[in-house]
């Protein structure tokens, strides 16, 4: 799942050949594609190791699926692909920030560390992962809230599929807490980001809402 049923994207199986057959028609350099290579390896690599989504997928699908939908309503930029496949390699495994910015630069870092909730700490010494800086639910979202463009589309996709992906394999009981707090948190920022996107998801956190 991309976006809503009937995504143009939705027509062929998605593979690694047909995600870079779509950003080959999107106008990017090919540099911009070699950059976004490495960034659906590195995402791929990192989220090997680990659970699989609740649908039963591997977790690896879920961002490349929201870097789809942003592909998919035009904002095909390296920055935004690259930060929409990465947006989870920071909180959940165990890339090293400085290996962001050797391959991608800074600024991808910055969108990657205001979308995540939890921050890697890393021994300087050796390298080893000490521990996390935890953002409370305010933090996370007043950072996002005041973010860059990107990072907020960025998360807007990442909403717009875990809610399509909850109503699949989530009992409603389970998906109203995560709508709400989709409604309260997420869509004040979306709509300035981008209305389409933003009215996808206020149509899915209705529907949940309202089920009984």
């Amino acid at each position: 799942m991309y976006g809503q049923k009937g995504d143009p994207l939705m027509d062929k199986p998605m593979n690694r050949a047909r995600f870079f057959e779509l950003l080959a028609n999107a106008g990017l350099s090919s540099d911009d594609i070699e950059d976004i290579r490495l960034a659906y390896w590195l995402t791929k690599e990192a989220h090997r190791v680990g659970p699989t989504r609740d649908s039963g997928e591997r977790y690896f699908e879920h961002p490349r699926d929201v870097a789809l939908i942003l592909v998919e309503r035009g904002h095909a930029d390296r920055d935004t692909i690259i930060t929409a496949l990465l947006h989870d390699v920071l909180e959940d495994t165990y890339v090293e920030p400085r290996v962001i910015i050797c391959l991608f630069g800074s600024d991808v870092l910055n969108s990657l560390t205001d979308l995540s909730k939890q921050i890697p700490i890393f021994d300087p010494a050796n390298g080893t992962l000490t521990g996390y800086h935890k953002k409370t639910k305010e933090e996370y979202y007043a950072r996002l809230a005041q973010a860059p463009r990107r990072e907020r589309l960025v998360k807007g996709g990442d909403r717009l599929h875990n809610l399509g992906s909850m109503k699949e394999s989530w009992p409603i009981e389970r998906q109203k807490p995560k709508a709400l707090e989709t409604k309260t948190f997420i869509l004040p920022f979306m709509w300035s980001a981008d209305e389409a996107l933003a009215k996808d998801i206020d149509i899915l956190v209705e529907q949940i809402l309202s089920t009984t």
